[in-house]
């Protein structure tokens, strides 16, 4: 047991927890002391490692995947067929097995069994959408679990499942939520027979895989399901918070405050050298002169979503920082952020504005109307931060523009989310930009973000 919960720490820490060898030490007595049990010895491992609610399913679920492929683990049930550690399994064991919705009632295969909370024939309809998408896939090893888990809810029609239930349920919403929450066990279950159906060839690989997987930090912006995109934007709304009173490297003199030596002893020079008065300062929040210009073509539009969503927690904060999007033609959504929640900004930014004519990004074009049209915001004061990968469709890059651009500003920061090793593949034109570039940042997770916005900001 205890090599076994040492090796759980170990994919814990894979999957982004921080975990100290003196709470594995506590978590070790905890166990001692407690009345040796299944629930009993989760809960322990639960209060010992997860920090956060945001880390709280995450724990859940490697916990059913590591516990469950253990063939000696004291607390496993002996001579069951069934895995203990299944999550609709734990869900019968609470209700009486009749259901509460209506059977027959029409519809998808899944939405069907789900309303009559048949986990038999749940169970059957996942073991179908597992063969099917494990036969199709010669390279399902090669593949994400993420990109795996999308193909089994396709063909389990899980959007169709998720609409009718919403219509069937919609004016009932405790009914709704019960069914909500009992079809994200399922999606649960669902990711649990994936990574026992990968660990037959190689358990240590897949175990792996799946702990990144589950590390919402690191994992990319394109990349996360829809429960760790909720996560890492609350993530990012505290992050602009906090930098939006973040304080800066000016100060001013203060009744209260940290000694300055520097402007007691200047003091001191008025009076002979007696120090009369001893100088305090504190320090003021910064306030940056920032332009962004945010790309919204296709193929970084997920990234973008969460560079907006930064700028929109500091943007009300700082009114002396303007953003643009652009995908070949730029436009000016200032104003539009400072006056609207995040969602009103996102439908404006992707479908009420006038940023794209031909679909495909055009970077000569957007510094060239950036320098012919908004000048007046290229001051020497002015950071400029660009959001974006660089590749122009093999379009002219107008790098003379881009030069001006720099020569007017303070300092200009480029923020990549494509990997570092294709930066400069295909059409990319970033090695003819870099030389007027103070410096380039790989910018698609979360902990990347949160390095380079203390950075910049």
């Amino acid at each position: 047991m205890l090599q076994a919960i040492i090796t759980f720490v170990g994919y814990l820490r894979k999957a982004g927890f921080t975990i100290s060898g003196a709470e594995i030490e506590s978590c070790l007595q905890a166990l001692a002391l407690i009345e040796p049990s299944r629930e009993n010895f989760k809960q322990v491992l639960q209060c010992s490692f997860v920090k956060s609610q945001a880390d709280a399913e995450a724990f859940s679920k490697l916990y059913h995947a590591f516990f469950s492929l253990q063939t000696h683990c004291d607390f496993k049930v002996r001579g069951s067929q069934e895995s203990s550690f299944s999550y609709l399994q734990q869900h019968s064991a609470h209700t009486d097995g009749r259901g509460v919705g209506q059977s027959g009632a029409g519809g998808s295969s899944l939405c069907q069994a789900l309303l009559s909370e048949d986990f038999t024939q749940i169970r059957k309809l996942i073991n179908a959408a597992l063969r099917i998408v494990t036969d199709e896939s010669a390279a399902v090893n090669k593949e994400t679990i993420h990109e795996l888990l999308r193909k089994l809810k396709i063909n389990l029609d899980w959007a169709m499942t998720e609409h009718q239930l919403f219509q069937k349920l919609d004016h009932q919403p405790d009914r709704l939520y019960y069914y909500q929450s009992l079809l994200h066990k399922v999606e649960m279950e669902l990711e649990l027979e994936l990574v026992k159906w990968l660990a037959r060839k190689d358990s240590t690989r897949t175990l792996e895989r799946y702990a990144y997987s589950l590390n919402y930090r690191q994992l990319a912006f394109n990349q996360l399901s829809k429960e760790q995109f909720a996560l890492v934007k609350k993530q990012v709304l505290k992050l602009g918070r906090r930098l939006a009173v973040r304080s800066g490297r000016r100060g001013k003199a203060a009744k209260r405050g940290q000694i300055s030596m520097r402007y007691t002893v200047r003091s001191a020079f008025k009076t002979g050298g007696t120090v009369l008065k001893v100088v305090r300062r504190k320090k003021v929040p910064g306030k940056p002169e920032l332009l962004l210009l945010c790309d919204l073509s296709n193929s970084v539009i997920q990234f973008s979503h969460f560079f907006l969503l930064l700028v929109h927690a500091m943007q009300k904060r700082f009114r002396s920082v303007r953003t643009m999007i652009f995908v070949d033609r730029l436009e000016d959504i200032t104003t539009y952020i400072q006056k609207h929640d995040f969602p009103e900004v996102v439908e404006k930014s992707l479908f009420n504005s006038g940023i794209s004519a031909s679909g495909f990004s055009d970077f000569g074009r957007v510094f060239c109307d950036l320098y012919k049209f908004h000048s007046s915001l290229l001051k020497p004061k002015t950071t400029l931060i660009i959001l974006g990968d660089a590749k122009n469709n093999w379009r002219p890059p107008r790098t003379e523009a881009f030069q001006a651009i720099a020569a007017k500003c303070d300092k200009v920061y480029w923020l990549n989310p494509r990997p570092r090793s294709t930066w400069f593949e295909e059409d990319s034109i970033l090695h003819l930009y870099m030389p007027y570039i103070n410096a380039v940042y790989e910018c698609r997770n979360l902990e990347q973000l949160r390095v380079i916005a203390r950075q910049i900001f």
